[in-house]
């Protein structure tokens, strides 16, 4: 673990970022940015554009409590970080330079994994230049959120945005009384996949099947990749699992069609389970636990085998 490493100490994984990509953005980034401990709220790293901006060197800032620099005018800090921890990127406060005085700034906070630890990522804009080049479509921007939320390969929502927004949907729920449903899906025998016609092969088939799923879902529906070969989807007014079955027949009809790769047909199967909240479970955890307990106890009872094909002229053959 080096230097940049070790400053950085969190909890749990958030986002997955190239560490060596990340420095050198971080480092050489005009705009100035620094990493907050959301633990302990202090500041664990600064660029040379925030020692520029704030007028302290970077071994005065590392080590400051972060409401040495945010005066709280707008929110109180332990507030912000966990708004932002819970999604929400983008606030406006005052920040506090070395000479005393203090700017109305924007702030971008994104929360990104580092080696093994959990960082706030965060870039100030003096409220002109944010107005100016970095409003909330400006490339840049979405990039921060992009990285952040969602899978690279599917582009589909992560694991982090499925857990923030199961949370929202709690608490949803909780205010009105109501229910949501967890479908979690695996693809049966994905390795086969792998072994069969390379890892290449294999992404190509997750992106395909990442756009699949989003067009199959309902406008109010929620799909994300959970990871490796499994996607979790949140039905939103769903009262019990025979409501969602109906939708979920319809969710799993966009693996029917054979997928064309690089020339070859492939075809999928993939078994399926639910959760209801809250009747079998009462956070992230459990309700994941839930259905992918019902979704192996499908796959074990149905037997299902994944059914590769390769092309020719005439159509394909299945093996």
């Amino acid at each position: 673990m080096d230097d940049f490493e070790k400053r950085h100490k969190g909890a749990g994984k958030v986002v997955n970022v190239d560490d060596e990509m990340y420095k050198m953005l971080f480092y050489a980034n005009p705009n100035v940015m620094f990493i907050v401990d959301p633990n302990t709220q202090t500041l664990v790293e600064a660029n040379k554009a925030a020692e520029d901006f704030y007028g302290y060197s970077r071994d005065e800032i590392i080590g400051k409590p972060l409401d040495a620099i945010d005066t709280g005018d707008f929110e109180s800090v332990p507030s912000k970080v966990r708004f932002v921890m819970e999604g929400r990127q983008m606030s406006n406060t005052r920040h506090r330079l070395c000479d005393a005085s203090t700017v109305e700034v924007k702030v971008l906070a994104v929360p990104v994994e580092i080696g093994e630890n959990i960082v706030l990522n965060v870039t100030v804009f003096p409220q002109g230049e944010y107005d100016e080049e970095y409003g909330e479509e400006h490339p840049a921007v979405r990039k921060y959120f992009q990285m952040a939320l969602h899978d690279e390969l599917t582009e589909l929502p992560n694991k982090r945005f499925l857990k923030m927004r199961i949370e929202e949907e709690m608490k949803r729920a909780d205010r009105e009384n109501s229910e949501f449903v967890l479908i979690f899906i695996d693809m049966d025998n994905f390795k086969r996949i792998n072994d069969d016609f390379g890892h290449v092969t294999g992404d190509k088939l997750l992106s395909m099947v990442g756009k699949r799923l989003k067009k199959s879902v309902r406008g109010n529906d929620f799909a994300a990749r959970f990871g490796g070969d499994e996607f979790g989807i949140i039905l939103s007014g769903i009262k019990d699992k025979e409501a969602a079955r109906i939708i979920a027949k319809r969710i799993i009809r966009c693996f029917e069609n054979p997928f064309s790769i690089d020339g070859k047909w492939i075809e999928i199967k993939c078994s399926m389970g639910m959760s209801v909240y809250p009747e079998d479970g009462s956070d992230f955890n459990s309700l994941i636990r839930a259905a992918d307990v019902e979704m192996y106890s499908e796959k074990k009872s149905s037997g299902l085998e994944c059914i590769t094909a390769v092309s020719c002229s005439a159509g394909f053959y299945r093996d």
